[in-house]
């Protein structure tokens, strides 16, 4: 096998959830540190037809290449041109609302509750203090929930006096840092917060004021340090570690359109045994700790065919709803499915035939992990429903695209991901078929819960595999790196082998153009 010395971005678009005010009952280890589990909430949109909406789709795949400065070439300038067709009045959103997560915090004094979306590839916490202007809310909609003061109705907040511009590819904030109290499934501490009232396509559904990044300081474009973080810094947590499980709901499980429905749960301090099954496989970070939660990449089979890739480092960032990498790769998975093919002027989207089961499985720390077919089809990309989008796109040709590998939340739906800070790792496991998983609390508009989740059940529908020695016992390789990729997405290896492409042809693919 040949080696990509490649950054792999594995992205959840959101593994993130809404934590209901009232979580699972912390559990204190005697010595002051504490953990707990939230319950999980995403808004799901039940589509009739499972029609994949293309221009929300381009969108996303070019806020993914803008957040990991991948340079754009001549399809992305298409792809652009296609998205400028659209009114001017119509925001394209940055992540499908089937797909968005999101977690209750609260901030300030007196304190209030706020849904922000929970990003793994990003490190600060961004929360809107003005919707004027009506396009904090990406798609067309408007922010109902609260929206977070700062220093006009925080006793507690205090202005840094460091003005914040964030970029989030079609979207960006800007603001002022300030200082306040926040909490979160009952850990409390002093956080910075960019308190930005100029923002676009920030957020993706109207119950989310904010988003809160996941991942190390030495991301944050404030200098910050993200809240968790910050709780395993000053001992705080029961283990170094937090943990997401999904639950994998779709449009077609929605008793409604628009439904919040449960989204799995979110551990802090621990891991949670009932959420998953078997052992969980470590994987230690590439280089230490960095900017991202990064672990190689051993091996990637789809439909049964080894492609011969390697990665040195695998970034997991639950802010991409796809698994994004150079179109030599793209090209050479979608040689293995037959009648696939590019999408014209989508900037990196492919379709392939619908009736088709795709079996893709990526091998981490000696352990193959099994993605879902269900969970490769992102909806159809004709009306006829002969071809499907694919959760496999290209970032195309340049450079920077062919240093970049992002792994996204088609992938990674049917796993417990922990993600640990010493030693520093990323572990996964199967997710539990157990119902708890889809059992949670429904918040209320005021951030109160329903009951909480039950354990009892079980799910008959087809489930994600993992063979491997490590699958049955357990494994922790988180004593450093392998391969030879540096510590972040500017230390990127050589290019990956020579490019290989699929021709685009007439037929069904001219009215996607």
């Amino acid at each position: 096998m040949s080696q990509w010395s490649s950054i792999v971005n594995l992205a959840l678009v959101g593994l993130v959830g809404q934590a209901v005010a009232t979580p699972t009952p912390s559990l204190n280890d005697g010595a002051g540190k504490i953990s707990t589990s939230l319950p999980l909430h995403r808004r799901v949109s039940r589509r009739s037809n499972g029609l994949s909406d293309l221009d929300t789709r381009i969108a996303q795949l070019q806020a993914t290449k803008a957040k990991y400065g991948v340079a754009l070439d001549e399809e992305d300038t298409e792809a652009t041109r296609r998205l400028s067709k659209r009114a001017s009045s119509s925001q394209v959103s940055l992540a499908g609302n089937d797909e968005s997560y999101y977690a209750s915090i609260s901030l300030g004094t007196p304190p209030f509750t706020y849904e922000v979306a929970l990003d793994t590839g990003s490190a600060d916490l961004v929360m809107v203090t003005s919707d004027a202007n009506k396009q904090a809310c990406a798609s067309e909609c408007t922010i109902t929930s609260q929206l977070y003061p700062a220093t006009n109705g925080s006793s507690s907040a205090k202005s840094l006096g460091q003005p914040v511009d964030i970029v989030y590819g079609t979207g960006s904030a800007n603001g002022v840092l300030v200082s306040d109290t926040m909490t979160m499934g009952g850990f409390t501490a002093q956080q910075n917060i960019a308190a930005c009232d100029n923002v676009t396509g920030l957020t993706t559904s109207p119950d989310q004021s904010g988003l809160m990044g996941l991942a190390f300081q030495t991301l944050s474009a404030s200098g910050s340090m993200p809240f968790l973080q910050g709780l395993y810094t000053a001992g705080q947590l029961s283990q170094p570690l937090f943990a997401l499980a999904g639950a994998e709901l779709g449009p077609q499980d929605v008793p409604s359109f628009d439904a919040v429905v449960p989204g799995g749960f979110m551990d802090i301090g621990s891991t949670n045994s009932s959420l998953y099954m078997g052992s969980i496989n470590y994987v230690g970070l590439t280089s230490g700790k960095g900017l991202y939660w990064q672990i190689p990449l051993d091996a990637m089979t789809v439909q049964g065919t080894n492609l011969g890739i390697t990665a040195s480092a695998v970034v997991i960032d639950s802010g991409t709803n796809s698994i994004a990498v150079p179109q030599s790769i793209a090209s050479a998975i979608y040689a293995t499915i037959s009648g696939s093919q590019a999408i014209p002027n989508s900037g990196g989207l492919y379709a392939y035939p619908c009736a088709t089961s795709v079996t893709l499985t990526i091998t981490f720390g000696g352990v193959q992990y099994s993605m879902l077919s269900k969970n490769f089809n992102t909806g159809t990309a004709t009306k006829s429903g002969t071809y499907c989008v694919g959760a496999v796109s290209s970032l195309g040709t340049s450079q920077s695209a062919k240093d970049t590998f992002i792994v996204g939340t088609p992938f990674l739906m049917s796993l417990y991901q922990v993600y640990r800070f010493e030693p520093a790792a990323v572990g996964f496991a199967l997710i539990t078929t157990s119902s708890v998983l889809t059992s949670g609390g429904i918040p209320e508009s005021n951030g109160t819960s329903a009951s909480g989740a039950s354990s009892s059940g079980s799910q008959t529908s087809p489930r994600a595999t993992a063979t491997g020695s490590a699958a049955v016992s357990s494994s922790s390789s988180a004593s450093g790196s392998t391969g030879s990729s540096g510590s972040s997405s500017t230390a990127r290896g050589s290019a990956l082998g020579a490019i290989l492409s699929l021709a685009m042809t007439a037929g069904a693919f001219a009215a996607l153009a």
